[in-house]
């Protein structure tokens, strides 16, 4: 049995490069995700391409299931790219990191409670390319565990890498 209920898909605001940091976390808090226009540079988004491209070819697309039709990731992009750390220290995604990340933790030490404020660490990177011609998948009781993080992670990559205008875009399957 599915779940036929109608999703509404909100429109996603995009922000200047000049936002500032505390306009960028208040349209994330207020719909969860944002898009920064010219998120990094040209010359590091042709250098990405250049040194991630050939391994993202390599990948097969998801099936649709846990991964998404027309959809590849390629793990491991600090081993593959050293200028992947300009995206993770790009100012709006580290503010955001910042802010939703590091708030007050209260813990035990022993038999003391205290308070501290945890530090920003990288566990995972993965480039995820998002084929054009996807299109966005409603949420139903079935695709709930994976449809909006899919729809965040399509946000995401679309504002970064490739921009659809990008000669390095993909073109849509014939």
């Amino acid at each position: 049995m599915t779940d036929s209920t109608p999703t509404t898909l909100t429109t996603l605001t995009t922000l200047p490069a000049s936002a500032a940091i505390e306009e960028t976390i208040a349209v994330v808090e207020a719909a969860g995700a944002v898009i920064i226009e010219d998120f990094i540079d040209s010359a590091t988004l042709d250098g990405l391409w250049e040194d991630l491209g050939p391994a993202l070819a390599g990948q097969a697309d998801g099936d649709g299931r846990l991964v998404g039709e027309k959809t590849r990731i390629l793990p491991g992009l600090v081993r593959r790219s050293a200028r992947s750390v300009t995206v993770m220290r790009q100012p709006h995604l580290l503010g955001l990191a910042r802010h939703f990340l590091q708030r007050p933790v209260r813990a035990w030490l022993g038999e003391q409670r205290i308070e501290f404020v945890p530090t920003i660490q990288l566990g995972i990177s993965r480039a995820i390319q998002i084929q054009p011609g996807v299109a966005p998948r409603a949420c139903t009781a079935t695709t709930r565990p994976t449809c909006a993080p899919t729809r965040a992670r399509r946000a995401a990559s679309r504002s970064w890498w490739p921009p659809a205008s990008s000669p390095h875009a993909t073109a849509p399957p014939a």
